[in-house]
């Protein structure tokens, strides 16, 4: 068994008190040319400086004035996110005009905090604790510069809808709201230092049992992109770059980012099993007061105060620190008082003993997501055990005097290789105004991971087919780099929400993986039914597979054998199990007295492991030898005795007279009119299996010579691999015998219900409890194609062939003409396919038609951890509008661009299905196309199908009164809520108030 060994020695001055550890188990983030945090960590590792240059056309299309562009000191440059105008509305239950009016940053931080759980390998809806948000963004440029001076969206919208969409308030709550976490949601604002006060605050409340687990971080998202003007002594840098520690500093760019961590209790997590990405070791957040030279100025003393409170509380001395995510803004002044009190809080560290960074020289300072992305770079560093550059640094700051502190700057990559000492680091963020924070992390604890990789359930689901397939590829990609294919699949199972959209892989190998064609769940398979074929379904070595990867087969298998072997059976293991097959083990398995407990071994194997995964049936059906496993699975005679009777019908059946079968693919009508031109007394129907498959059975001669008959009449049929002829009169001779046996057999009414294949009838306690039943069994035809008929009678859906082969599916499906699922759990013996495989494609395949599997159960027994894998691939569009600019500026996108790529049209009122039919249903279908930000409305569609709230609802009112006069009570849409309905409600009012002229006017239009 794997697990966490954390790595504390006595090289640390003390051991370190675990009750202070909170573990990072979850992170995600989107920075300046990196959509995710893979894509950032390529470019810390490459040296990427990601604040871009700007085009001269670029920044026109954004309103940048010519004469503003040819101002020497106007810098084109910025920090900013790839399509921070995308989003995609339906995967967060938004509508598109929903979308279209929320700032931005309240929408890249529910992303990453929907990805950052996904990270985690936790769904947030399911999750069963208390899971906090603390979190801030910063000032909404989106408000003020897209929306506000557009009067038609405050008309359409009205205050109070923008109001929630772009206050900061509520930013924090949406994300607790939409992935109903139920943990306190508290936004937290303390300028440049947010998001790491953010950190520093869930931390805390961790380690006071606030919450179970905490989400924190933060975003910046400015609505314009483009370049700034730079100021002689201001905090921007004059040319676009950002060069922290270095004699050229002058200055930072700011930028666009965001970043959250998801945090447990280090010994939950441990517990829990969770992925652990590093461990916070302590924290603390204090003020500068009024300690200082001005209000946005820094202060050494409060600086170094807060390292020193942080490294005390969670009792980590400086000496074992080996690196510094420094605040490091790469301004004249920032950087000086930084380094000072990093040196007085370090003082007792040796010179150059501790490498200082800051990732502002590659994405810039990114404001109220800048203590994350510091995080952030920190912990991939640990995972890499690399130290990324710092860009742009050449000659030391005199200033500063480096050389003299315990600090070196990582000028290039440097490796961090893992010591017998835990590696720490420390992350600081000061905020203008004065709100410090620092940080104390350490590396994640190491684990073992399985070196040889078994058979695993790849499960993969999405809201729609292309984010599927893009899922599929997503995850292929990344799976060479997983650790562990066991972490991958139960990650993929208990840690990922299902949706409609559905695909699966059953592999052994992380570098070929075979999706199984994807299937769009519209209705759930709700009845289950196990089908256990009978003899000649038999093959040497089918059940080493499965032997071999899961663990309940494999006991009840080796509990079946022994059980043989103990009442005077054939050890039949070698024959199961065996690697090759060689033609005396061949001849031995196509003996009856071998092929039979050899088929009840399998499926009954097979049914408990199909239980232990979650899959139970609601009816079940044996053909011919298989009842005996499917009466033992229902309590109508226990496992000793199923086994014990298996031996003697295989027994005494390989007493009798050898004869043969033959499998007709004609009806019953058709094989009688067949057998009435031979010598039938030697020939009797054994098995109807289906209206046009018929098995017959009888002599030797009797049976080539109706298959040369057959022939020429052009009807299909083949020789069976049988013994004897079973179900036929040549087992007349040992009928009695069998009889003695059954009585000697204590049987119990069903507890599961199944069909008998003797007569297709559901079974009960006086049928099956009586001897004669199954010598009747024994003897008279198999009524398979009406057991079926039975089965698909009372509701059943999916139909689990238990079968060593895929006989049994088969030939349910041959009498199946309604919508019926057909599940193969074992390979046949031509099939290539590993065993194990089959059957995890079996349950994949269930749980893509709706079946319910209990995943937690599933991998119960299994030494299983959350691992880190690619998130959902949302299916963005363009929810933004565009500024309007000033006449003076260049008329570039002046009007204000919706969630489409053209206007909301004026509904069509011509004779199409669901069109308008008049003025009024017009007028409300207009309103709702205004307010939803949907193009195609229906008179029949829902208001809140289309995703209305009670909030819109009460704009439709205002619109309809804007439009008509008419004050209509908001509930009319809560009773009416289709666009025909209410139309009529507003129809009738008018009705109330209107003179005789009028009405006949309205009645007119309503007769239109």
């Amino acid at each position: 068994m794997s697990q966490y060994k954390l790595n504390t020695t006595q090289n640390d001055e003390q051991a370190l008190p675990e009750e202070v550890a909170v573990a990072v188990i979850g992170m995600a983030g989107q920075f300046p040319g990196a959509e995710n945090v893979g894509e950032f960590w390529d470019n810390l590792s490459k040296g990427v400086e990601s604040i871009a240059r700007l085009s001269d056309e670029d920044l026109r299309r954004c309103g940048i004035s010519d004469e503003l562009l040819n101002n020497k000191s106007y810098v084109k440059a910025g920090a900013y996110l790839k399509n921070s105008d995308m989003f995609d509305p339906e995967f967060f239950d938004m509508t598109p005009k929903e979308a279209e009016i929320t700032d931005p940053q309240h929408r890249v931080l529910l992303e990453c905090a929907h990805d950052a759980m996904s990270d985690a390998g936790y769904v947030a809806e399911q999750y069963d604790g208390a899971v906090s948000v603390y979190a801030g963004i910063g000032v909404d440029t989106y408000l003020l510069g897209n929306i506000m001076p557009n009067p038609q969206i405050l008309n359409d919208m009205g205050m109070y809808q923008l109001v929630l969409g772009n206050d900061k308030c509520y930013a924090v709550s949406r994300i607790s709201y939409k992935l109903n976490l139920t943990g306190a949601s508290l936004l937290v604002d303390t300028s440049c230092s947010t998001s790491l006060v953010s950190i520093v605050m869930a931390y805390k409340s961790l380690l006071s049992y606030d919450c179970d687990m905490a989400l924190a971080g933060g975003a910046k998202v400015n609505a314009s992109e483009v370049g700034y003007l730079y100021e002689p002594g201001s905090v921007n840098s004059p040319d676009g770059h950002c060069r922290a520690f270095d004699a050229q500093a002058s200055g930072t760019v700011f930028g666009n980012g965001v970043g959250l961590l998801l945090m447990k209790r280090l010994e939950d997590a441990i517990e829990d099993k969770d992925n652990i990405i590093g461990i916070i070791r302590g924290g603390a957040i204090n003020n500068d007061g009024s300690d200082k030279v001005g209000f946005t100025a820094p202060s050494v003393a409060k600086q170094r105060d807060v390292i020193e409170q942080a490294l005390e509380f969670s009792e980590v001395p400086a000496q074992s620190i080996s690196y510094v995510e420094a605040h490091g803004t790469g301004t004249r002044l920032g950087d000086p008082v930084e380094i000072g009190a990093l040196n007085e809080a370090f003082a007792d560290c040796p010179a150059q003993s501790c490498y200082i960074g800051s990732v502002k020289t590659n994405v810039g300072h990114l404001e109220t997501a800048a203590g994350v992305t510091g995080v952030i770079k920190t912990l991939l560093s640990m995972k890499n055990d690399t130290l990324p550059a710092t860009l742009n640094y050449e000659t030391p700051n005199p200033a500063i005097n480096i050389e003299q502190t315990p600090f070196k700057v990582v000028a290039q990559n440097t490796p961090w290789a893992r010591t017998d000492s835990p590696r720490r680091a420390c992350v600081s963020s000061f905020g203008i105004g004065g709100t410090n924070a620092h940080i104390i992390l350490e590396e994640s604890p190491e684990r073992e991971y399985p070196t040889e990789p078994g058979s695993e359930l790849l499960l993969l689901s999405a809201k729609c087919a292309k984010a599927l397939k893009q899922s599929q590829h997503n995850l292929s990609a990344a799976l060479p780099q997983v650790k562990s294919l066991q972490d991958a699949a139960y990650t993929l199972a208990v840690g990922r929400k299902a949706y409609a959209h559905r695909s699966y892989a059953a592999v052994n190998d992380k570098g070929a993986v075979t999706f199984a064609p994807a299937n769009e769940l519209t209705k759930s398979v709700s009845k289950v039914a196990w089908v256990v074929p009978g003899q000649g379904t038999q093959y040497v070595g089918m059940s080493r597979d499965l032997h071999q990867r899961f663990d309940v087969f494999r006991s009840t298998f080796e509990q079946c054998c022994e059980l043989i072997v103990r009442q005077g059976g054939q050890d039949i293991r070698n024959l199961l199990l065996g690697e090759t097959a060689e033609p005396s083990m061949q001849e031995l398995i196509m003996q009856t007295d071998y092929a039979q407990p050899a088929i009840f071994v399998h499926a009954y194997a097979m049914a408990k492991q199909l239980q232990a995964m979650g899959v139970e049936p609601e009816l079940m059906l044996g053909h011919s030898l298989g009842e005996y496993v499917v009466a033992c699975l229902a309590g109508v005679m226990s496992l000793e005795d199923a086994i014990k009777l298996v031996l003697t019908r295989a027994q005494l059946m390989n007493k009798v007279t050898r004869g043969a079968m033959l499998s007709i693919s004609a009806s019953l009508d058709v094989v009688q009119s067949v057998l009435a031109q031979v010598s039938s007394h030697e020939i009797d129907i054994c098995a109807i299996n289906s209206s046009k498959s018929v098995v017959v059975g009888g002599t030797y001669e009797a049976i080539d010579s109706l298959s040369t008959l057959l022939q020429d009449k052009q009807i299909d049929n083949r020789k069976l691999v049988t013994s004897h002829a079973f179900h036929s009169h040549m087992l007349e001779p040992v009928l009695g015998e069998f009889e003695a046996a059954v009585r000697g057999i204590t049987f119990h009414a069903p507890q599961m219900g199944y069909v008998s294949s003797l007569n297709g009838q559901l079974v009960n306690a006086q049928m099956v409890c009586e001897p004669q039943y199954w010598v009747q069994h024994l003897r008279h035809t198999v009524q398979f194609g009406n057991a079926v008929d039975t089965l698909i009678s009372e509701g059943v859906d999916c139909v689990f062939d238990l079968g060593p082969s895929n006989t049994a599916a088969m030939l349910v499906r041959d009498n199946v003409t309604s919508a019926c699922s057909i599940v193969h759990c074992a390979p046949n013996v031509k099939q290539k396919t590993a065993g194990d495989l089959v059957l995890l494609e079996a349950i994949g395949k269930y749980w893509s038609l709706g079946g319910n599997i209990d995943w937690q159960d599933f991998y119960a027994n299994r030494d299983c951890y959350r691992t880190s894998l690619p998130g959902y691939p949302y299916q963005k569009r363009r929810c933004w509008i565009d500024p309007i600019f000033s006449e003076a500026a260049p008329q570039v996108a002046q009007q204000q661009t919706p969630v489409q790529t053209e206007p909301a049209k004026e509904p069509d009122v011509s004779d199409e299905q669901g069109a308008p039919r008049n003025a009024t249903e017009a007028m409300i279908v207009k309103i709702w196309q205004q307010l939803l930000g949907v193009e195609s409305i229906a008179i029949t569609d829902n208001f809140f199908d289309l995703g209305g709230q009670s909030l819109l609802a009460s704009r439709v009112i205002s619109c309809i009164y804007e439009e008509t006069g008419l004050e209509v009570d908001v509930s009319a849409i809560f009773e009416s809520p289709t666009v025909e309905a209410l139309a009529s409600v507003i129809v009738e009012q008018q009705l109330s108030s209107t003179d005789s002229e009028e009405l006949e006017r309205l009645l007119l239009e309503l007769e239109e």
